[in-house]
């Protein structure tokens, strides 16, 4: 994780004690990724503050979709929300070269050995704050543990 990329007290944790799921991954990429385009503004993955300094980003995400594919596989869409909020709320221009630098940036996302990529991004302006939102899809295989498939590879395998 990049020097200006700043967690929750949650994301923290769970982090130390290597329990991260999809969503942290999608969430810890997303902030890497911003924090490699603008590596002199702060990322925040919790809420928004009042007491952060100006300019910097906030990471969230809108919605959460979950597909079942196949009896083993599942599709997750992780819709975002990336919040910039800037020093000069009155300046168009620094809102504008935000939003075009992440729109522009935001592509192949990378986390703990995962690989992401970035769909449909969109950016607006809402109350003077810049918004590029956007989809990561993310897929996830479970592999049975059950006793017989145990004793089936055990089998196999001799």
């Amino acid at each position: 994780m990049k020097s200006n990329v700043f967690t929750d007290s949650i994301l923290k944790k769970r982090e130390a004690e290597g329990k991260l799921i999809i969503a942290d991954n999608v969430t810890l990429a997303l902030a890497d990724a911003l924090a490699e385009l603008f590596p002199e503004l702060p990322i925040h993955t919790g809420p928004v503050r009042q007491d952060v300094r100006l300019p910097c980003w906030f990471v969230s995400f809108y919605e959460m979709v979950n597909s079942q594919k196949l009896d083993d596989l599942t599709e997750y869409e992780f819709g975002f929300d990336l919040a910039y909020w800037p020093k000069n709320r009155s300046s168009n221009a620094e809102i504008n070269a935000a939003l075009y630098t992440a729109l522009q940036g935001l592509y192949r996302l990378q986390s703990d050995g995962w690989e992401y990529t970035v769909y449909r991004k969109n950016s607006a302006v809402t109350d003077r704050v810049g918004h590029v939102t956007g989809i990561v899809r993310a897929f996830e295989q479970t592999i049975p543990d059950d006793p017989i498939i145990q004793k089936a590879e055990k089998e196999v395998t001799i």
